[in-house]
């Protein structure tokens, strides 16, 4: 009798133990680096005085003052997240950024280009400026890119070349900004990504 009295809490250690490891198996995961990449964007560009910004401070918050996971409700207001592709586990990731006339003023972050598995950015008519980051390059999987009607400046990057995934003819929107690129071959292959072609040069 001693000794069975003795495997119960043993046997309710493993249990617990077991249900914990089920826990966390099917609890969705985010990468830390895409939620401060996410963060780095509102810090930015005036989250707190965007036209939509819900969920973003919503309760559960982290020290940091964000909510502590953009894929799981609330929902952070324009971001969209899936489950990684080929993964077996429950992990998500940030896909798309939609946030159009929402009143985004400042420059763009060079933390988006730790968003590697983005595939759709849209921050048309906003009141963005500076240079747009060389780091925006680094999105492989981007298929649509929207920064029509803001108030960037400079050259654009030559990253910019590295991405292919732009949906041919309709993927890539830059006008209404003041930019340029000295480079024919660039030129090409943003007016080969663009629905309507245009010269881009000082």
């Amino acid at each position: 009798m001693v000794r069975k009295m003795e495997g119960r809490p043993k046997n309710r250690l493993l249990i617990s133990l077991g249900l914990v490891t089920f826990l966390l198996l099917v609890q969705p995961v985010f990468a830390q680096i895409e939620r401060d990449a996410l963060i780095s964007l509102y810090m930015a560009t005036g989250g707190d005085a965007w036209g939509g910004n819900s969920g973003w401070k919503d309760s559960p918050v982290l020290a940091d003052g964000f909510n502590e996971d953009p894929c799981t409700a609330p929902l952070w207001h324009g971001v969209t997240c899936s489950s990684l592709k080929n993964s077996t586990t429950s992990e998500y990731t940030v896909t798309s950024i939609n946030l159009e006339f929402n009143g985004l003023t400042g420059e763009i972050p060079s933390e988006l280009g730790n968003l590697s598995n983005l595939e759709y950015l849209d921050m048309f008519t906003n009141q963005l400026m500076g240079e747009i980051p060389s780091e925006l390059g680094n999105l492989s999987n981007l298929e649509y890119l929207d920064l029509n009607d803001n108030q960037l400046t400079g050259k654009i990057p030559a990253s910019f070349i590295n991405l292919t995934s732009l949906y041919d003819g309709g993927g890539l929107f830059l006008n209404g900004n003041h930019l340029y690129t000295d480079s024919n071959t660039l030129r090409e292959f943003l007016n080969s990504k663009s629905s309507e072609p245009w010269k881009l040069g000082r």
